[in-house]
C-alpha cells in the first residue's frame, strides 16, 4: 500500500530503561504480487526531543488553561487587526462565539463606532511596537458599555518581526462606579460643611499629627495655611483649649482610643488667635 514507513515508539533497553525511538524504512524489493521481501531503514534515540516536546505541550496546555479560566478578556490579533484567539471571558462579555470571530475585525463583528477605538488602537500597537496600558470603554452587541483597564503589546514572530497584538483586559466598570460615587457624597459632605460651617478635624494616633478644615480654622481666627505649617499635634489642643475644659476634652479623646467608644463627642471653651474665648 505504501514504499515507506516513519513511526516513534517506546522500547526497553539492556537495562530496563524506557527510550523513545524514531524509526523510519523504505521498501526496496516486491514480490510479483507486491509483498514487501526487503525493507532497509535507520532508527534513532530521539528522547530528549521528546521530553522538550511533552515539556512545551505541558507549558502550552497550562498556558490555554490560565487564559481560558482567567476573568480577564484576552484577545490575539495578526498584523491585519483580525482575531486569532479569543478567551471564556471575551466570548462571555460579547456574546460572540470563538468560532464567528476568528479571522474578522472587531469592525466587522459589530461596527465602526462601536468597535473603532479598539480597534485602531490595535493597529497602532502593530504599527508603533510599543507597549501601552489604558483605560478604555468597550460596547458589547446590545449598546452596554463597560470601563476596562487594558495593557496591550506587540507579538513578535520567530524572525524578529511583529505579528500581531495581545490584549489583557480587566472590567473596572463596578470600580469606576463605586469612584464617581464616592466623589459625588464627597461634593455633598463638602457642600453641606460649608452651607452648616462646620469644622472637621482628622488625628492621626500613631503621629498625632492632626488637620483640620478651612472651616476650623477660620473660627479659631486663623488662616488654614497658617496652620498647617505648624504641623497640628495634640499639643494643639491643649493649647487651643480653655484650661479647665481641657481634661474633659482629653479624657473624652481616651475613651475613644482605648477602644470604649468609635465616637467623640464634647462641648468645650476655646481660645481664638485674638484671645477671645468661644464655646
Amino acid at each position: 500500500k505504501q514504499d515507506s514507513y516513519h513511526v516513534e515508539f517506546r522500547a526497553y533497553t539492556s537495562t530496563g530503561d524506557l527510550k523513545w525511538i524514531e524509526s523510519r524504512g523504505n521498501v526496496i524489493e516486491r514480490n510479483k504480487d507486491g509483498k514487501a521481501l526487503r525493507i532497509t531503514g535507520t532508527q534513532s534515540d530521539i528522547s530528549d526531543r521528546k521530553k522538550n516536546e511533552l515539556a512545551l505541550l505541558d507549558t502550552q496546555q497550562l498556558i490555554e488553561a490560565i487564559v481560558e479560566n482567567s476573568s480577564f478578556v484576552i484577545y490575539v490579533k495578526n498584523k491585519l487587526a483580525r482575531y486569532v484567539l479569543v478567551n471564556h471571558a471575551w466570548e462571555e462579555k460579547f456574546s460572540i462565539s470563538r468560532d464567528h470571530a476568528m479571522g474578522k475585525t472587531g469592525v466587522e463583528l459589530s461596527s465602526i463606532e462601536i468597535a473603532g477605538p479598539s480597534h485602531f488602537s490595535d493597529l497602532k500597537i502593530i504599527e508603533s511596537g510599543e507597549a501601552i496600558e489604558f483605560e478604555e470603554v468597550m460596547t458589547d452587541l446590545d449598546g452596554n458599555d463597560y470601563t476596562y483597564l487594558s495593557t496591550k503589546f506587540p507579538l513578535y514572530s520567530m524572525s524578529g518581526e511583529i505579528s500581531g497584538v495581545c490584549c489583557l483586559s480587566s472590567d473596572i466598570t463596578d470600580r469606576k462606579t463605586m469612584e464617581s460615587s464616592l466623589r459625588e457624597n464627597q461634593d455633598r459632605l463638602d457642600l453641606a460643611l460649608e452651607v452648616g460651617s462646620l469644622g472637621t478635624f482628622e488625628i492621626d494616633v500613631a503621629t498625632q499629627l492632626t488637620t483640620v478644615n478651612e472651616i476650623y480654622a477660620k473660627a479659631l481666627g486663623y488662616e488654614l495655611e497658617e496652620l498647617n505649617q505648624q504641623m497640628l499635634s495634640l499639643g494643639f489642643f491643649e493649647r487651643m483649649i480653655y484650661e479647665e475644659d481641657y481634661p474633659l476634652f482629653l479624657g473624652k479623646l481616651e475613651t475613644v482610643l482605648k477602644g470604649k467608644s468609635d465616637r467623640l463627642e464634647c462641648q468645650f471653651r476655646a481660645h481664638r488667635a485674638d484671645g477671645e474665648i468661644k464655646w
